[in-house]
């Protein structure tokens, strides 16, 4: 069984993910309109920018609506708690995809020293 927190952790990174490829062309209209250049593709830092502001957002958005409680922490309010749910998220989402990419280029890495047979 998944734990509340990490369910909502996983759900709003997938989420949040999304949310920023329905972001992206509508931040990069402003953009171009408010720098009378074309701009077709964020930088990684504005995608990160992004990806930060939309995670707390989320969360925040989603417990004012009732949709998702977190598990209490004594002490920490709930809306500090939803806040760091939603950066941690958001930090996850930004980081899946690098440690695959590893983990792929490890895998292809292993699979063609096998192939060329140098372990034997």
């Amino acid at each position: 069984m998944i734990d509340p927190v990490l369910g909502t952790i996983l759900a709003v990174a997938v989420t949040v993910e999304r949310l920023v490829e329905l972001v992206k062309p509508l931040f990069l209209m402003v953009k171009s309109s408010l720098t009378k250049k074309k701009f077709t593709e964020l930088t990684g830092s504005e995608k990160i920018a992004i990806t930060i502001l939309i995670g707390p957002l989320l969360v925040l958005t989603a417990g004012f609506l009732g949709v998702q409680e977190v598990s209490p922490l004594s002490g920490v309010p709930p809306a500090a708690q939803q806040i760091l749910i939603g950066l941690l998220a958001s930090f996850g989402s930004n980081v899946i995809h690098p440690v695959i990419g590893l983990v792929v280029a490890f895998k292809d890495a292993a699979k063609g020293l096998k192939d060329k047979n140098i372990w034997d």
